[in-house]
This record gives C-alpha cells, sequence and structure tokens, in this order.
C-alpha cells in the first residue's frame, strides 16, 4: 500500500474497527496471499475478541512489509457482498483524496510465495475456518418454515399462528426420544419446535408485552437448544432474542451486552437469515438508544447496522431476501426522517437535505416493481407512517393524512398498541394543519351549504359578499 492507501485506512479505523467481522475476509486474503501463515492462524484464534482481532488485522496490513495491497483489501471486503459498503467507502474516501488504487494482488503472490504455501492454501483454510453453513437444501427448507410462520402474526393471524405452534410442540414431545424415528428427523422437529417458540416471543414483541422475559419460554428454548440441529446456531438466536426481551424490563445496554454473545457466535455462522436477524434485533436495540439521546455519533452507528444487516441475506432465496430488504430499508427511512422505532417524532434531531432524499429513494425503491410484493400487514403500517411524515415534511398534508389514517386502520385491526398512540397524534397534528386542503375544502362546503340555504330564504335580496 501507498502512504495515501494507509492513510485512508487509519482515518477510518474506529469506522473498521465497529464494521468489520475479520472472520469474514482473513480466508480470502490468505487465499490471495496477502496474509502470512502465522497472521492467519493468529487471526483464526477462537480464543480472540473481534475487536482484538480487528485491530490485528488492521496493523497486519498497514505494516511497512504488509503484503496487502489496498486494492486486494477491497477484494475481500466485497467478497460474497458481506462488506461491500465498507469497501465503497474506503474507495471514495482515497478517490477525494486524490488517491489511486493498486490494481489488485499479482506480483506480491510471486513475490511472497513460498514452497511451504504453494498447494496448501485451499487446505488450510477447509481445516481452519469453521464455519457453520446456512444454505444447504435442509437449512434452506428451514429458513423458508421459518419465514412463513414468521409471516402470520405479521399479517395478523394470531390465531392460525397458535394453532400450528401447539401441533410442533406436541409432535416434538411425541418423536423426541423416539428412537425408531431417524436421528436427522427428530433434530428437524426440534428445530421446528425452536423456531416456533422464537417467533412466539416475536408475535408477543410485536404488541410490545413487557413479559416476554417472564415465564418459562426461555427455558423452553433452552431445553430445546442442545437436541437441534446445530446447537451454536440455536444459541446466537436465543442470545439475540433474550437481549431484545430484557431490554424491554431492564435496560438497553443490559440487552445490547447479551446481544454480544450472539454477534460472537454469527461470526462462525455463513451470512443469512439468522446472522440478519441478528442485526435486525440490534437494529432496533439501538433505535431505541437512539431516541434517548440521538448524537450523530449514534446515528452514524444505527445506519451502519442496517448496513451490516442488508448485506446478510445476499445468499437467500429472493422472497426471503426482499422480505428483510424492505425490513431494514423502513428501518433506515425512519432513522433519516427522524422517527423513533415505534413511529414518534424524535426531539433534537437534525434532519438534513440528504437524508430527505435518501428517505425518498428508499420509499420508491420500496414502492417499486417486486419489491413491493408480500409486504405483512404490520410492514405496511409501517411503510405508511414513514410515507405520511415524508410527505407532512414536503407539505403534502392531504397525501400525508390519507397514509396516516391507513396506517391508524391497521394498528387499530391487529392491536399494535406501541405504535398506535404515535399515528393518532401524528393524524390530529395533519388536521390542525393550516395547510391542510381537506379541512378547508369541508370548511368551504359548509359555507357554501349556509349561503346557498340563506339565498333561499332571502331570496334576491340577499347578497354574501354585502358587508351590511
Amino acid at each position: 500500500m501507498n502512504a495515501n492507501e494507509k492513510k485512508v485506512i487509519r482515518h477510518n479505523f474506529d469506522y473498521l474497527m465497529k464494521n468489520l467481522i475479520p472472520l469474514e475476509i482473513t480466508g480470502i486474503l490468505f487465499q490471495e496471499n496477502l496474509l502470512s501463515r502465522e497472521q492467519f492462524e493468529e487471526l483464526d484464534e477462537i480464543q480472540r475478541t473481534t475487536s482484538h482481532k480487528c485491530k490485528r488485522l488492521l496493523l497486519f496490513i498497514t505494516a511497512e512489509d504488509s503484503r496487502c495491497t489496498f486494492g486486494g483489501f477491497l477484494k475481500a471486503l466485497r467478497h460474497k457482498g458481506v462488506f461491500s459498503f465498507v469497501a465503497d467507502k474506503l474507495e471514495s474516501d482515497l478517490i477525494a483524496d486524490d488517491g489511486n488504487i493498486e490494481e489488485t494482488t499479482q506480483g506480491n503472490q510471486d513475490k511472497y510465495s513460498d514452497d511451504e504455501n504453494k498447494g496448501k492454501t485451499n487446505d488450510i483454510i477447509l481445516e481452519t475456518v469453521r464455519k457453520i453453513e446456512t444454505h444447504t437444501s435442509t437449512k434452506r427448507r428451514m429458513t423458508m418454515f421459518s419465514h412463513k410462520l414468521k409471516k402470520l402474526p405479521h399479517d395478523g393471524h394470531l390465531e392460525q399462528f397458535h394453532d400450528l405452534r401447539v401441533a410442533i410442540e406436541r409432535k416434538y414431545k411425541k418423536f423426541k426420544l423416539d428412537a425408531n424415528r431417524p436421528i436427522l428427523k427428530r433434530m428437524e422437529l426440534a428445530d421446528m419446535m425452536f423456531v416456533s417458540l422464537d417467533i412466539g416471543i416475536e408475535a408477543k414483541r410485536l404488541q410490545y408485552q413487557t413479559e416476554l422475559g417472564s415465564g418459562d419460554v426461555f427455558e423452553q428454548m433452552q431445553a430445546v437448544i442442545p437436541y437441534t440441529s446445530d446447537p451454536v446456531l440455536s444459541s446466537m438466536t436465543f442470545c439475540a432474542r433474550f437481549g431484545s426481551a430484557v431490554s424491554m424490563t431492564t435496560t438497553l445496554d443490559e440487552g445490547l451486552a447479551h446481544l454480544q454473545f450472539a454477534k460472537q457466535h454469527a461470526e462462525r455462522v455463513v451470512p443469512g437469515k439468522d446472522t440478519g436477524m441478528v442485526f435486525y434485533i440490534e437494529t432496533n436495540l439501538l433505535f431505541q438508544k437512539y431516541a434517548h439521546s440521538p448524537t450523530e455519533t449514534l446515528k452514524g452507528e444505527l445506519l451502519n447496522t442496517i448496513d451490516k444487516g442488508i448485506s446478510q441475506f445476499n445468499e437467500e432465496n429472493e422472497g426471503i431476501r426482499r422480505d428483510y430488504l424492505r425490513m431494514f430499508l423502513i428501518k433506515m427511512v425512519y432513522c433519516r426522517l427522524g422517527l423513533g422505532l415505534f413511529g414518534e417524532r424524535l426531539e433534537n434531531v437534525e434532519t438534513t437535505e440528504e437524508d430527505i432524499k435518501t428517505a425518498k429513494g428508499a420509499i420508491d425503491f420500496i414502492e417499486s416493481g417486486e419489491i413491493w410484493d408480500g409486504m405483512e400487514k404490520r410492514r405496511m403500517m409501517l411503510f405508511l407512517v414513514g410515507k405520511a411524515e415524508y410527505h407532512r415534511r414536503d407539505g403534502n398534508i392531504d397525501l400525508a393524512m390519507v397514509h396516516a389514517t391507513e396506517a391508524e386502520k391497521l394498528a387499530r385491526e391487529n392491536n399494535w398498541s406501541k405504535e398506535l398512540p404515535n399515528i393518532s397524534e401524528l393524524i390530529s397534528e395533519l388536521t390542525a394543519s393550516p395547510n391542510n386542503k381537506r379541512e378547508q375544502y369541508e370548511i368551504q362546503k359548509a359555507d357554501q351549504g349556509v349561503g346557498e340555504m340563506i339565498q333561499e330564504l332571502l331570496g334576491d335580496d340577499y347578497c354574501e359578499d354585502d358587508p351590511t
């Protein structure tokens, strides 16, 4: 790397420490001969924390004797699209600094090739990087099952969800220890049981039932985890969901502390829906923290988390990727327009022209083409609130009122009580707005009706414009 390229990485040190998961890129860096064997093995030590690994990686690639080029580093970041947003930022910062990106890695490979590494690279990676694969046919089937089950409470079908959950529990208990049933089938039942418990908690959270941490539901989840097809994957989901639950009754920081365990597990999981949900829950908790303390630093962290969450779904099927893209984009719209997690307008939040432009772009994108298809009722309610707020800011009170009224109807029908008061408050504000053309029209129509009635009674002697 040249001086300008190292300068860009050092300038973005804090940003990289917050956003980078080294295990996602060390394999490709080693494969391209941009890290030595010793460096790779040090970074792969499971006992090391993510922040420690990230710091060591940045020191390795910016050292005087580093074999890593800037172009090679960007290539690794863009591998599978997981950290493309980080690569884009580094590249734009370098261009702004009038730097030129080195082409890639050829030359370094020749310079640092040795007999020890030749022919062994792929074998070492397969032996050392122990990632849990989430895109096998079995995992994809369970992901689809989980996604379809989740959509039921999001569409207000709570009774149907409850009936399915009871049926799954009955079947799991019946066959859990049936030695005549293949073990993989019993593990699949355990996966279904775990998923149904997890979504049951999520369904309660949609109505903001704060007693999520009480009762035996989390004890049930813990009891099922050892019997699932991958206990690490299940533990990751459990830690994230438990962090979300405790944040409702204790503090957001305590919830985020539990979430750190989930993120540590996520380092060993191939990005997909499961890791995406960890980032989605983190987004929700950061959003609430931002509502209490709306600083630019927290806003940046929140938007970065949304970007990371979106990147987790690159390898999922189109339906799942589309649904979660909508979910994250709506969060981004709220953040950009100064709305809180539940649609409340945040105080002391500065909204720039760039924020409004970006929010409008996301709204238009959600409404375009296939991204709109299959939107659940809850997501529709949240989207309509964001769109209403955009039109309010744009001075189009009539359209804002239409969307807010539709959102209020969905909130009432499905008992989404946490958002309902904020939507009602928005409607009251829109009704009282001097730019409310609908109200002006109703007043004008009423006045016209009174005038016609007087005209009919007094005949030609009445003149509406007569000051007397």
